[in-house]
């Protein structure tokens, strides 16, 4: 891993790595040609609402590389060459007004290999008083 890439992966503020029920299902047999992700919130009421417009990119040797955003629902569907290109090393899931606010799956693993669909939890950007909720 590059110091550049080492960096951006550590200074961007990951909001999560994966939702605990982040699978959704595993193909059986072949191969999936592309992967649906579904990218969501838990609203205050505590339903799961879909996240719209966010900015899925893939990380690697070649840099950043955009893969493009969720539609209304808040689901993109990725072509699995595009997800597990070689050197690849993660997909980030970038909230659409604060870039900096991502989700990331690492791919270095092959985790994700064999998945048609899989759910990524990215809240939404909150601030925190830290001095109201942990007081002096």
């Amino acid at each position: 891993m590059t110091p550049t890439l080492r960096r951006l992966l550590g200074s961007t503020a990951i909001a999560f790595a994966l939702s605990q029920s982040g699978v959704a299902s595993r193909a059986e047999g072949a191969a999936p040609k592309k992967i649906t992700f579904f990218v969501y919130y838990t609203n205050a009421k505590g339903l799961t609402v879909g996240r719209p417009n966010v900015e899925v990119s893939r990380l690697g040797a070649e840099g950043v590389a955009s893969l493009g955003s969720s539609d209304a629902a808040g689901e993109i569907a990725v072509a699995t060459v595009d997800v597990f290109k070689a050197q690849s090393v993660a997909l980030l899931f970038c909230d659409p007004q604060f870039k900096e606010m991502c989700a990331a799956i690492r791919l270095d693993s092959k985790f994700l290999q064999g998945f048609e669909e899989f759910n990524v939890q990215l809240p939404l950007f909150q601030l925190v008083d830290r001095t109201r909720v942990m007081p002096r």
